[in-house]
């Protein structure tokens, strides 16, 4: 399995979130990181900023932005249970410190 980020270049915001949320997903479970660089949709039809995991594409319930809870929802419907606890505490903590990093002036 892997896990993929859709990422323009360069990246900003939200594409460097993914990216970390993607590291962390990938050493959690094991996966293989596949980061794909674009400035428009791919070629699947996919337009950065987006994470996939195993090919599905996790959506943002608000409609903006992937959060842990939106992730955690996608691995628990490939089964990717055994290490989900973990994998949402290093998630909501790269969550955290983005937002922090956003609000600085």
């Amino acid at each position: 399995m892997t896990v993929t980020v859709v990422s323009k270049s360069p990246a900003g915001g939200r594409c460097n979130l993914y990216t970390r949320y993607a590291q962390a997903i990938a050493a959690h479970f094991d996966l293989k990181l596949d980061l794909r660089y674009t400035d428009s949709a791919s070629g699947g039809g996919i337009a950065p900023p987006a994470l996939l995991i195993h090919e599905n594409a996790v959506i943002p319930e608000d409609g903006a932005i992937v959060s842990p809870e939106d992730i955690e929802h996608c691995l628990s419907a490939l089964w990717l249970t055994e290490n989900l606890a973990a994998c949402r505490t290093a998630l909501e903590d790269i969550l955290e410190r983005f937002m922090a990093e956003m609000s600085r002036p």
